[in-house]
């Protein structure tokens, strides 16, 4: 099953990086649009926000699937081993509630978004699709630390 969870993470890794392809390549357009042919790009702003979006909630999986989230080592270099192992514990079940109760809200969110018909203010694009998916994103950062949780006890975690 973690095989799917990892392959899952670098397929969201991988759309996250397009669509910051997309957010640079809109940008440099508008402002050379702004700055040199006084023509920015009316839907520029929207359609990056939207972009970020899914950057941001995709790149989550793939983060906490390689353990690549900021962590303060302090106490973690005078403690045993045993112990840290504990603390890695304590750190994956918090990132699976965190992730979960994200992609909790996010659907919840996409729900509201879907019934008060919020698109985009210019391109009149639905904005719930969108949420939906940042709210998919986000519960397979939770299923990418539960792989590390439940791997752990078993001495299967990978490096």
């Amino acid at each position: 099953m973690h095989r799917y969870i990892k392959r899952l993470c670098y397929w969201l890794a991988f759309t996250s990086g397009a669509a910051l392809v997309g957010v640079t390549l809109l940008m440099v357009i508008d402002v050379i649009g702004r700055y040199v042919f006084n023509s920015p790009l009316t839907f520029a702003v929207e359609t990056i926000e939207l972009l970020m979006g899914l950057s941001i909630a995709f790149g989550l999986a793939l983060t906490t699937y390689n353990r690549g989230h900021i962590r303060v080592d302090l106490l973690t270099q005078v403690v045993s081993p045993r112990l840290r192992k504990v603390l890695d514990l304590l750190a994956d079940l918090t990132s699976i509630v965190f992730f979960a109760l994200i992609a909790w809200k996010t659907l919840d969110k996409a729900g509201q978004s879907l019934r008060d018909g919020l698109y985009t203010q210019i391109l009149g694009l639905p904005v719930y699709p969108v949420v939906y998916l940042m709210s998919a994103g986000a519960t397979v950062a939770a299923l990418a630390a539960a792989v590390h949780f439940f791997r752990a006890p078993a001495g299967q975690e990978e490096g």
